[in-house]
C-alpha cells in the first residue's frame, strides 16, 4: 500500500521535525521546498503543505490536476485558508492550526490515507465505466465492429485528413443480397449469425488499419485509409470471394451468402465533400445490385450518349429505366445520386448551382417561419427538377444563344415529364405536387395550367423566385452573370408577373442581411420602397 508523503515547506527544520514523527509511523517522507510542478515517482498519497506567512497554498500543479491525492495544510498564522471556505478547490481539502499534536496528526493522517484510497478507487471505477460506455457507444453490440454513430463521427476526420495530406482513401460500401429473404425464410437467430460471421471475415480480409462498421442492418462499410482504387477492388474481391465459397453453417442451416459491394475513391472520383464520397459508394453499390448482385463494382461516371444517345430530347423510358435501377433506397440517397448522375454530364457547376439555391431556400423558408422538413421538401424539389432537366436537356440547356420556340416548346411539357419519372419513387409525392406547378407564373401566364396568385402552391412560388435570382447571380452560357443592380431591377420589374411580390419583398430583406450581392443598401432600400409602391397589399 502507498505510504509516501510530500510535505511542503520553506523552513528545513521545521520539515525535519515533521519527517522525523512521521517516517518513525512507516511513511515515506519526500521533502519539497515548493508545490513540484509535474508527477512524482512514487506518486504520493497525501501532500502536507505547511503555510507560514508570504508562503500561500496554490493548486496549480499536475500533481493535483485530480482529486484523489489528499491535501493536509498545516497553518502557523490560525488561519482557515480561503480555498477551504468557498469550496472552489477541486481536491480533498482539510487543515489543521499549529500546534498540532503528534497523534492528532497521525490520526488525521490515516484518516485521509483512507479516503485517498476510496477516492482513487472510485476514480478508477468512473474511468472503467466511461471506457465501457465509450465501447459501447462505438461498437454494434452484436458484431462487434464500430457502429452507425462510430463512422459519422469519425469518416468525415478521416476524409479531411486525406485530402489534407493528399493521400487517396477508398470507401467499400458492402450489402447482404437478399438478406431481409434470409431472416423471413431460416430466422433471425441465423441471421444475427451471418452478420457476425460476415463481420470476422470481414476484418480478416482487410487491413491492419482499415476501419469496419456495422452500418445498418445488412450493411457494411469499410473505410481504406492510404489506399488507392486498384488496392480497393482487390480488397473487394477478396471479401466477396471469402463468402461464397465457404458456407455459413450454423447447426442444420448451412447455406452460401452472397454480397454485393460498391467502391470509391477520393482520388479517382474527385468527390468536394464527404457526404458526396458516400453518394459515390452507394451508387456504385446500387449499380452492383442492378447488375445481378454478388459482384463488386467501382463507380462508373455517366456520360451523355448513355442517357441520350443522340436523340434530342433524350429516351423517357430509358430515363426512367436507370434511375429505378440506380435510386433504389431511402429518399435522401435518391436525392443525392440523382445529384451526383447530373453532376457527371453537367460538371462541377451544377452542384454549384444546386448548392447556392439549397442556401438560399433554406433562407427564406427560416425567414417565412417555414418548418424543417418543409424547407427540405423545397430543397428536394430544386434539386430533381434541376437534375432531371439536366438529364433530359442538357443539349438545350448548354445553347450558348438563347432558346428558340420551338425549345421552349419542348421545355414546356418538363412537369409532365418529371411526374412521370418520380412516379418510381412514391416518396416523392410533396415534391412532384410542387414541380408540376413549378412553372407557373403569380399572374397566371405561366404553364401547364396557368394559375395565378395564391392558386400557385407556396413551394412553387417560393421556387420559382430563388431559382431564378441564383440563375441571375451565375454565368450561362448564351449570357455573362447579370450586374447586381440588373437583379434588384429584374426583381422588381417581374414581381406581380412572374413572382410572388411578398417573396421579393423578403428575398430582398435577406440580400441586404446577408450581404448577398455587391451593391449600396441604399440601392436595395429603394428597390423596397418601389416595390410596396407598386404593390400597396404589401404595406403592413
Amino acid at each position: 500500500m502507498n505510504s509516501t508523503i510530500l510535505f511542503i515547506s520553506r523552513e528545513k527544520a521545521e520539515a525535519d521535525k515533521y519527517s522525523t514523527i512521521l517516517t518513525k509511523s512507516s511513511y515515506n517522507v519526500i521533502h519539497a521546498t515548493q508545490l513540484p510542478g509535474q508527477l512524482l515517482e512514487p506518486k504520493p498519497f497525501l501532500v502536507i503543505f505547511r503555510q507560514s506567512e508570504g508562503f500561500f497554498f496554490s493548486t496549480d500543479s499536475e500533481l493535483l490536476s485530480t482529486p484523489t491525492i489528499p491535501v493536509l495544510l498545516l497553518d502557523s498564522l490560525q488561519e482557515v485558508p480561503i480555498a477551504l471556505l468557498n469550496g472552489t478547490n477541486t481536491n480533498l481539502l482539510d487543515y489543521l492550526a499549529e500546534p498540532v499534536a503528534h497523534d492528532h496528526l497521525l490520526a488525521k493522517i490515516q484518516f485521509l490515507k483512507k479516503v485517498s484510497k476510496l477516492s482513487s478507487e472510485h476514480a478508477g471505477y468512473l474511468q472503467s465505466h466511461d471506457t465501457f460506455l465509450d465501447w459501447f457507444t462505438s461498437h454494434d453490440g452484436l458484431t462487434g465492429l464500430y457502429n452507425r454513430h462510430h463512422f459519422n463521427k469519425t469518416f468525415h476526420q478521416e476524409f479531411e485528413k486525406a485530402l489534407r495530406e493528399s493521400k487517396p482513401m477508398s470507401m467499400l460500401v458492402l450489402d447482404i443480397d437478399f438478406f431481409n429473404e434470409l431472416n423471413r425464410t431460416y430466422g433471425h437467430s441465423y441471421g444475427d449469425f451471418v452478420l457476425n460471421e460476415l463481420s470476422a471475415r470481414l476484418t480478416g480480409s482487410t487491413r491492419e488499419n482499415d476501419i469496419c462498421f456495422r452500418f445498418t442492418g445488412g450493411d457494411f462499410i469499410v473505410l481504406m485509409p492510404d489506399c488507392d482504387l486498384a488496392t480497393a477492388k482487390q480488397a473487394a474481391e477478396q471479401i466477396r470471394h471469402n463468402c461464397i465459397t465457404k458456407p455459413f453453417s450454423r447447426n442444420d442451416i448451412s447455406r452460401k451468402v452472397t454480397i454485393s459491394i460498391g467502391i470509391a475513391n477520393t482520388v479517382s472520383h474527385q468527390p468536394v465533400t464527404g457526404d458526396e464520397l458516400v453518394n459515390i459508394a452507394e451508387t456504385a453499390l446500387y449499380t452492383a445490385k442492378a447488375s445481378g448482385r454478388n459482384r463488386s463494382c467501382v463507380y462508373e461516371p455517366q456520360d451523355n450518349k448513355s442517357i441520350y444517345q443522340g436523340q434530342r430530347e433524350g429516351s423517357l423510358n430509358e430515363l426512367k429505366l436507370t434511375i429505378s435501377r440506380l435510386l433504389e433506397r431511402t429518399r435522401k440517397s435518391a436525392i443525392s445520386s440523382l445529384q451526383l448522375l447530373a453532376r457527371d454530364i453537367a460538371g462541377e457547376e451544377h452542384r454549384v448551382h444546386i448548392d447556392k439555391v439549397a442556401w438560399y431556400t433554406n433562407l427564406l423558408g427560416k425567414q417565412l417561419g417555414l418548418t424543417q422538413p418543409v424547407i427540405e421538401t423545397l430543397q428536394n424539389a430544386i434539386t430533381i427538377q434541376a437534375s432531371i432537366r439536366l438529364l433530359m436537356h442538357n443539349e438545350l440547356i448548354s445553347k450558348p444563344v438563347q432558346l428558340d420556340e420551338a425549345d421552349r416548346k419542348i421545355l414546356k411539357d418538363l412537369p409532365y415529364k418529371i411526374a412521370e419519372i418520380t412516379e418510381v419513387f412514391s416518396y416523392f409525392d410533396q415534391e412532384r405536387s410542387i414541380l408540376l406547378t413549378r412553372s407557373e407564373k403569380y399572374d397566371g401566364s405561366g404553364f401547364p395550367d396557368g394559375l395565378q396568385g395564391d392558386e400557385i402552391p407556396l413551394g412553387s412560388r417560393i421556387i420559382n423566385v430563388i431559382d431564378s435570382f441564383a440563375a441571375m447571380d451565375a454565368e450561362r452560357p448564351y449570357r455573362p452573370k447579370f450586374s447586381p443592380q440588373s437583379i434588384l431591377s429584374e426583381l422588381k420589374e417581374q414581381s406581380g408577373r412572374q413572382f410572388d411580390p411578398f417573396l421579393v419583398l423578403k428575398l430582398l430583406d435577406i440580400i441586404e442581411h446577408k450581404n448577398l450581392l455587391d451593391i449600396d443598401p441604399d440601392l436595395i432600400k429603394q428597390t423596397r420602397s418601389d416595390l410596396i409602391s407598386s404593390h400597396p397589399e404589401l404595406r403592413i
